[in-house]
Parts: structure tokens; sequence; C-alpha cells
């Protein structure tokens, strides 16, 4: 049987693409390891440290694994970390409230872009968006993938708004509410 998620529940669920499951399973897999970093850094019992993991993570944790931090940033050239800040995040509610976003967003910027255009939009966006947070706020640690769905959903707005035929005006409505 080819049952294909576009087909279940009427359409409502994208279909995931590769590179739409790369990109979710990158930030699953660093939020792991980061779980697993915390875990075995503390100096509590197991039981205890993966309970403090699952609400959050130390600062030691988030530079390790390349939050974005301006002194690091400027003074010590690691511009990778406008990258991958954006993978990271900061506890289950966190990365979960972010990977229910990033399914539909990432499944449907890359239907309509093509899975080139979704890695650059969603680079550019992730880069930019910590640059921006890194002037406004350099000495503060910061992680997360919403300026990625901010890039995405800005995507998504410019295919409604300039084509004009009935797809294009369902993404519009859809993307207004």
């Amino acid at each position: 049987i080819d049952v294909r998620s576009a087909d279940v529940f009427g359409g409502m669920v994208p279909r995931a693409y590769s590179t739409s499951i790369i990109i979710l399973t990158t930030n699953f897999a660093l939020y792991l390891a980061m779980v697993i970093i915390s875990v075995h850094l503390s100096h509590g019992s197991a039981a205890e440290s993966l309970g403090h993991a699952w609400q959050g993570f130390s600062g030691q944790i988030l530079l390790l694994f390349g939050a974005k931090y301006g002194p690091a940033i400027l003074q010590l050239g690691q511009w990778w970390r406008l990258v991958t800040a954006g993978f990271l995040h900061g506890g289950l509610l966190h990365i979960a409230m972010n990977m229910w976003v990033m399914f539909e967003l990432v499944a449907e910027v890359e239907q309509f872009y093509g899975s080139s255009r979704l890695v650059i939009i969603y680079i550019v966006s992730t880069v930019t968006g910590f640059f921006l947070s890194m002037l406004w706020a350099p000495n503060t640690l910061s992680i997360g993938a919403s300026a990625a769905c901010f890039g995405l959903i800005g995507a998504m707005m410019a295919i409604g708004l300039r084509r004009d035929n009935p797809m294009a005006q369902a993404i519009r409505s859809y993307y207004r509410r």
C-alpha cells in the first residue's frame, strides 16, 4: 500500500521530502547530543541530571554546542555560531514547539521552492536572525529555529504575493490568519 502523507487526513499533513527530514533530524539529533553531554557533565545522579536536561541546559552546554554569543563571534572569530545556534534548542518544550511548526513549514517551502532554495532560505534566515540578535544583545546566549521559521513564513508569503492564481490565493489566506 502506497499511502502518502498528503493523502492522510485529507491532505492536511504535508509530504516530508528528504531535505525536510534532514533538517528536522539534525535539530533533534543535536538536542539529544546536548542531553547526553549535559547528563555526562553533571555532578548529580543520572536520573536527576536527565530531568534537568529535559527542562533546559546550562550556559556551558549552550556555548559548547554553538549558541550565539557576541564575544565568541566578534572576538574569537567563531562566525559559525550564527548557523549552529539555529539548530539548538533549550528544552523539551522548546524543541517540540519549534519542530511542530518546522515540520509543516519546511515541507511546504521545499515543495514550492525545491531543496536547494529551501536550504538557502533556511540558512540565510538563521544567519540574519542571529546576526541581528548579536547586534541587539551581544552578551546574551541565544538559540532556536525561530529566525528560520520567520524566513520560511516570509518565503511562503512571497509566493502568495507574487503570483495571482488560486494556489497563491490559498497561500495568502492561509498565512494571513
